[in-house]
């Protein structure tokens, strides 16, 4: 039995690879799963309208290597002062992001927290990214996805 799954990101293979001859080198070079990256410029099909067939043809080559998904990272790019809806193209990009998760079957999802560019801002910041992460809530109820935070800088500190 396996207790640990040796994993890597996959931004770095398939910017060089196709999705097939990526996820067989992964396995091949002996990792045992994939972080994979929705926000690396090799995966940026997964923001465009075609993003569930390209999610579908991940899943695919992963499953035919025997490959597990342990994880996916959304864009992390949003900024604090851009529309919180479909306007905005990080923002479609992370939703996109959580349903391309569910489609592979990957059940956590990590998104970096926004930053708040004000001095002294931690609880500010703090009570930003919980209302900004609230908002995916249906989604990741829909998708059955589970949101990680990574990278709240500051946000503990006040």
């Amino acid at each position: 039995m396996t207790l640990v799954k040796l994993a890597v990101e996959t931004g770095a293979v398939f910017r060089h690879y196709s999705i097939d001859e990526g996820a067989r080198l992964i396995k091949e070079t002996g990792f045992d799963a994939a972080d994979m990256s929705f926000c690396d410029d090799s995966t940026e099909v997964f923001c465009m309208e075609d993003f569930r067939e390209k999610a579908n043809e991940v899943k695919a080559a992963f499953d035919k290597y025997g490959l597990a998904c342990s994880q996916a990272h959304a864009p992390y790019f949003f900024k604090y002062d851009s529309p919180q809806d479909d306007r905005d193209f990080q923002y479609l990009a992370i939703k996109r992001s959580l349903e391309a998760a569910g489609i592979m079957g990957i059940d956590h999802i990590v998104l970096h927290g926004v930053r708040l560019p004000y001095p002294g801002a931690s609880r500010r910041n703090l009570d930003f990214n919980y209302g900004f992460l609230k908002g995916f809530e249906p989604l990741c109820e829909k998708y059955n996805v589970k949101i990680s935070l990574e990278n709240l800088s500051g946000a503990f500190t006040y």
